[in-house]
């Protein structure tokens, strides 16, 4: 499997259908896996914190979740199709778990009845799926009986695959946090990708997304909450990639369990 080391980050460089293959094949070893997918923001942020990049470092797989990914990846010599975008992702293993009767627990979402949105507009698309659970924690930080609480709920459901839909990093360190109380689950960690197929907040376009734009869409759609990251981390991800480029700063070795 092609992997490329940027800005301290094992960067599968794989196509989806590729991807899909690799986390079946995760699905089926019983082990505890978990898969992130990393657009600009969190590049950025593993770059300058160490304790974020070993939770990259750790992961089963590492997506480029973003086109400027799939650009920087391009300048190092790796040709990538296009990227493994979570939102869409998820959908085709939901379609793959369908056929193959995977189990399937949803664990986030902006409120429980955006929860509820989420599972009634899979269920319509995946009438078949095997949803075995779901779980909407709440805001503010368990404490850990509580966290062990959740945990018992999730493993007494006994699912293949598990469906991560905290925002921002909290997912990455959510599953890095758990792999070992779940075993023989797939951690899947899509943030979004919980609101978009519920409904609940829009996608970019296409052409947005296909031209590295789905950034300048989401800040639109929320600036106030936005605004800091993508006008701080898009052009210092552009910096520190051509830094790289030109050994200006090392990307550290790939290393992983």
């Amino acid at each position: 499997m092609k992997t490329l080391s940027l800005l301290g980050i094992p960067f599968n460089t794989i196509d989806i259908e590729e991807a899909l293959k690799a986390a079946e094949g995760r699905i089926r070893d019983k082990k505890p896996n978990y898969i992130c997918f990393i657009s600009t923001h969190p590049a950025v942020e593993a770059y300058f914190n160490k304790d974020y990049r070993a939770v990259l470092h750790k992961a089963s797989l590492v997506l480029p979740d973003g086109m400027p990914i799939v650009w920087a990846a391009r300048i190092f010599g790796q040709k990538i199709k296009n990227r493994v975008y979570g939102p869409d992702f998820m959908l085709k293993l939901l379609e793959l778990s369908e056929k193959k009767g995977y189990s399937n627990f949803f664990y986030g979402g902006k409120s429980d009845e955006a929860l509820k949105k989420l599972l009634s507009n899979i269920k319509a698309s995946f009438p078949h799926l095997k949803i075995v659970g779901s779980y909407n924690p709440p805001f503010y930080e368990l404490n850990k009986k509580e966290d062990e609480l959740i945990l018992q709920k999730i493993r007494a459901s006994n699912p293949d695959i598990l469906w991560i839909g905290l925002g921002g990093l909290k997912k990455d360190y959510w599953m890095y946090r758990h792999k070992e109380s779940l075993p023989g689950v797939l951690q899947l960690g899509v943030g979004a990708a919980f609101d978009f197929h519920a409904g609940i907040v829009k996608q970019a376009p296409n052409w947005m997304q296909h031209n590295g734009l789905e950034w300048l869409f989401r800040l639109i759609q929320e600036p106030k909450r936005l605004w800091k990251r993508y006008l701080k981390c898009v052009p210092l991800f552009i910096v520190l990639v051509f830094m790289q480029y030109f050994n200006i700063i090392k990307s550290e070795k790939n290393e992983r369990n």
